[in-house]
């Protein structure tokens, strides 16, 4: 008996080839789903980087203000630091970018699944 991954497989299999075969409601039913997928992965990623990034951003602070101010190991805390929030940037577009493809599917009406 087939598992669940293998009917999955079969599934998006026969929408490709309906989508080739000129089916275009079968074509943007695949296309939902990807945006779907991707608006929950982009969420996901961006939601385990913030999680990294609040503790490097933290004991880099904490380490800062231990150090006194002319160790040149300082330094390096304040580039780790910058690259940090430079990342939490991007992270928050990322989120911001994961939210949108969700309510751009829920405003749509069309999150199904294939």
């Amino acid at each position: 008996m087939p598992d669940e991954c293998d009917y999955s497989v079969q599934k998006v299999l026969s929408g490709i080839i309906a989508a080739a075969n000129g089916d275009s409601a079968t074509g943007k039913r695949i296309q939902k789903h990807h945006q779907e997928i991707i608006g929950k992965l982009s969420g996901s990623i961006s939601h385990e980087y913030n999680n990294l990034l609040t503790i490097i951003i933290g004991y880099s602070e904490l380490a800062t203000t231990k150090i006194c101010i002319d160790c040149p190991v300082r330094i390096d805390f304040e580039h780790i630091l910058e690259a940090a929030w430079r990342m939490k940037e991007i992270t928050f577009q990322l989120q911001t970018f994961a939210e949108w493809q969700n309510d751009e599917l829920v405003n749509s009406g069309e999150q199904t699944p294939l």
